[in-house]
């Protein structure tokens, strides 16, 4: 299935996108890169004070990295804005020394055209090692990178289909007809079952 930058769009204009937009690149990342190190809290912990995610990788890819990233999500209406406060709050909050040798990361899942430029200008004031920017189109592009992550923001924002599940999914509803059950004498539902059937055929 294909996820694009309209249904991240989309997404983005719902509360529950503020907690899961971390929960998503956090899976991208860990898919797709080699990382040492992943820091970014989401769902109930995406307002915990600090950077949205700390990144340190031994092999990056084209939207991580090498080395070490600081990384800023938002899914505000307004990511110029957002991306430029960011920014100089981020600046303020760390030695010149440290910036140098870190890639500051912001990430919307809106569609930015002027991120490009946005780009450009900061980073020629050479604070950060280097200034990346992603939007929903570059999302889009990395999802297509990694079917099990599209695969689990499908069944997220329901558009994955009928009788489609992530595969933890599948497992989880798989383990629990072997798990014992309280109500079946400590037996997993599906013997209990099989015992209760051959019950009534021993009756009849």
């Amino acid at each position: 299935m294909r996820i694009t930058a309209t249904h991240l769009a989309q997404w983005s204009d719902k509360r529950e996108a503020q907690g899961m937009l971390p929960v998503l690149v956090r899976r991208l990342i860990s898919a797709t890169a080699r990382t040492t190190a992943l820091a970014m809290p989401g769902g109930d912990s995406v307002n915990i004070p600090g950077w949205d995610g700390v990144i340190e990788t031994a092999e990056g890819n084209p939207w991580v990295p090498n080395r070490i990233s600081y990384w800023e999500l938002c899914t505000s209406k307004d990511p110029a804005l957002k991306a430029g406060s960011d920014f100089e709050k981020r600046l303020k909050q760390i030695s010149e020394a440290d910036a140098a040798r870190v890639t500051f990361v912001f990430v919307t899942p809106r569609r930015w055209p002027g991120k490009d430029t946005w780009r450009k200008r900061v980073r020629s004031r050479n604070a950060w090692a280097d200034v990346w920017v992603w939007d929903g189109d570059d999302l889009e592009a990395w999802l297509e990178t990694s079917p099990a992550t599209a695969l689990w923001l499908g069944i997220q924002l329901g558009i994955a289909g009928h009788g489609i599940e992530a595969v933890e999914n599948h497992w989880a509803h798989w383990s629990n007809q072997l798990r014992p059950h309280k109500h079946n004498d400590g037996l997993p539902p599906n013997v209990a079952e099989t015992e209760y059937w051959n019950a009534q055929k021993t009756v009849a």
